[in-house]
């Protein structure tokens, strides 16, 4: 199989698996929070091997890094899950997916700002209808409070999505994709977790 046929069929299933992932979290009977961890650390144990398999390498890649900008990509991951998958319990899964993938909009409005990166008119275009579409999902939900503190997750997921995707365009000029990733969701785990316990607490 070619590279690109290879390319293909990852990214096809990809899509296959995240089509179903919104779904199955909200018919899923755990809190919010425990799921939230549970995806972080089982993406951090399949990429455990691939990470240590090379150690000497990926050591090389994330010596002299900063590692705050690892912490904070870490932590914005850790809040978007977070908040996108409490949205599941308020709203339905159909505005909560489609507002939490309005991530580019924020990518497109905070890149100038912090990379530096200009955006074309075609692109100030596209995140014109992208918030017009955000507004024709959010609106009906002004009289239904549930409904609405769920749509706001779900965009407050997509504003942390789209923070980390700038903190990772910054690492990742430097780094390697394994070894950025893996410490990114390692990370995104670990500082979840107390809150995980903190709400157990809380419910008992």
């Amino acid at each position: 199989m070619s590279s690109h046929r290879r390319s293909v069929a990852v990214l096809g299933l990809g899509v296959v698996t995240l089509s179903f992932a919104a779904i199955l979290i909200r018919l899923t009977e755990a809190p919010s929070l425990l799921i939230a961890v549970g995806r972080l650390a089982v993406a951090s144990l399949a990429l455990a091997p691939f990470f240590w398999a090379r150690w000497p390498k990926h050591r090389r890649e994330l010596r002299g890094r900063n590692p705050w900008l690892f912490l904070l990509a870490g932590a914005l991951l850790a809040a978007h899950f977070a908040l996108w998958i409490e949205s599941l319990n308020r709203t339905s899964v159909t505005s909560s997916v489609v507002l939490v993938a309005t991530d580019p909009i924020f990518v497109a409005v905070l890149s100038p700002l912090i990379l530096r990166e200009g955006l074309s008119v075609r692109g100030w275009l596209a995140i014109g209808l992208g918030l017009a579409g955000s507004l024709v999902i959010g609106l009906p939900a002004l009289g239904e409070p549930q409904s609405l503190a769920g749509n706001l997750l779900a965009l407050g997921g997509a504003a942390c999505a789209g923070g980390y995707l700038i903190v990772g365009r910054r690492v990742r000029r430097d780094t390697g994709l394994i070894a950025y990733v893996y410490v990114m969701y390692t990370a995104a785990a670990l500082l979840l977790l107390p809150f995980v316990f903190a709400a157990a607490v809380y419910i008992t």
